[in-house]
């Protein structure tokens, strides 16, 4: 009896021997898993000792999510970089971004119990891929691919910064642009891609409000340019602007650029060196934009509708944060000390420096005859954009008969005239947002993806289904 026992505590205590040396190597990878915010493996495998209870639900709905919907074809939303969005989503669930917007991001997509054809949208222009597919890039598509035969010719041009003096290497023309322009070159330059420039000469580094207010002012500057250049020049037709920041992380760097595409019957070479040279005259008369900062330009002849496409879906992606941020890890060794600095940054970004840059800045800007308003409209009418003038009409319809009726009861209503703001109020905006972003890193937002799932009186099990 005794042998017997003693021969079941030795297997027992040999059984238990690598259990509790796998145990001690999982703990001691803790401090890894808890800084490195990018690895979407690792943070799954430490879910029960490195996450919190609500971190734990969201990163099981991204992976639940990487698995059904983004692994289907058909449910792709136009392009296919999905491991990108995966780790962008895990590193904005580790982040102090707002809560309510990671429970939005997650949940993007989710269809309706009552409707399954209504799906949930989250509305970040930022981060999400289903809603830029649905918001911005098809719209655009549907919109734009068959106007090349009645618009004229068709133009993509990429406005950047870079502290290149030398006007030569700041513009780059596509080789087929040049063939059509019958130059006898092609400029080329690495300093006008995001990927081609160093470190130290990426964009603005990032101390303060300071450089927050300068990149706002950056897309002001070229919305204003544009805006001049359509109005003054019979030969352009439309445009549409899409404003967009990279970044780099450790130390911070942003580099804030404008998309154009631009419909314009015979756009030549001194048009677009006319466009750098309007914008380079307004950097240097705008106070809050620092020296040494010179605009780069790149330009590209779009001439048939699925490079149209293909410009398009590049153009209205989301931020790639991940690939920042395995680049700056890799900075650092991975070290936890280090990976800790480069969180706070992440979090400085997501938090303060997004909202701020973007405020009262659209993603999807079209001026001239892209517009739907105008007369000289170049686009397909869809059948979206007839439900809207439907739905606009009559409330239209239903505010003059309410204005009519309160004037009824309470004499005519009087309209205090609109007060144009000044430049310096909305940058004063844009300081005190970015300035005071410690206040807003509590995370304190509802979200409305609960809010939605309670109108859809869903139960639990009925949450997250995407396919």
């Amino acid at each position: 009896m005794t042998d017997s026992i003693n021969r079941i505590i030795t297997l027992t205590t040999d059984q238990l021997k690598p259990r509790r040396l796998l145990a001690l190597g999982h703990h001691s990878r803790c401090p890894i898993a808890k800084s490195e915010w990018s690895n979407l493996s690792l943070q799954t495998a430490h879910r029960t000792c490195c996450l919190t209870s609500a971190e734990r639900e969201l990163f099981d709905a991204l992976n639940h999510k990487s698995a059904t919907h983004y692994a289907q074809p058909n449910q792709s939303p136009g392009y296919a970089n999905y491991s990108c969005d995966s780790k962008t989503a895990a590193i904005l669930i580790r982040s102090k971004y707002d809560n309510g917007k990671k429970v939005d991001l997650i949940d993007c997509g989710t269809r309706g119990v009552v409707n399954p054809n209504k799906r949930f949208l989250c509305n970040n222009r930022f981060f999400c891929p289903t809603c830029g597919y649905i918001k911005y890039m098809k719209p655009t598509i549907d919109e734009f691919s068959d106007t090349f035969a009645t618009a004229g010719k068709c133009f993509y041009l990429v406005f950047s910064l870079s502290r290149n003096p030398d006007e030569r290497q700041r513009l780059t023309i596509e080789p087929a642009l040049a063939e059509y322009w019958g130059t006898s070159r092609s400029t080329t330059s690495a300093g006008c891609s995001p990927d081609g420039i160093k470190q130290e000469d990426y964009g603005i580094e990032f101390k303060g409000p300071d450089q927050a207010v300068e990149a706002h002012a950056l897309y002001s500057i070229i919305t204003t340019v544009m805006r001049e250049f359509l109005d003054g020049r019979k030969v352009a037709s439309g445009a549409i602007l899409a404003p967009e920041v990279a970044v780099r992380f450790m130390p911070m760097r942003i580099l804030p650029h404008v998309n154009v595409i631009l419909w314009c019957d015979d756009c030549q070479e001194e048009h677009v060196r006319e466009l750098r040279r309007a914008v380079k005259q307004k950097m240097r008369d705008c106070r809050v934009v620092e020296g040494g900062l010179y605009p780069a330009l790149f330009a590209s002849l779009i001439s048939h509708s699925d490079e149209f496409e293909r410009v398009v879906k590049y153009v209205y992606k989301p931020i790639n944060l991940a690939t920042s941020y395995e680049s700056a890890a890799a900075i650092v060794n991975y070290n936890p000390e280090g990976l800790a600095d480069l969180n706070n940054q992440v979090n400085q970004f997501v938090v303060s420096v997004l909202p701020s840059i973007f405020k009262q800045i659209d993603r999807h800007i079209k001026l001239g005859n892209c517009h739907a308003a105008s007369n000289g409209y170049i686009g397909t009418v869809t059948e979206q954009r007839q439900r809207q003038r439907v739905r606009a009409r009559a409330a239209k319809k239903a505010k003059k008969h309410f204005e009519a009726d309160m004037a009824k009861h309470f004499g005519p209503i009087v309209r205090k005239p609109r007060r144009r703001r000044t430049i310096q109020s909305i940058q004063d905006e844009v300081f005190d947002l970015c300035e005071n972003a410690a206040d807003r890193m509590t995370g304190a937002t509802a979200s409305r993806f609960t809010q939605w799932l309670a109108k859809q009186n869903a139960p639990d099990a009925a949450r997250r289904v995407f396919t």
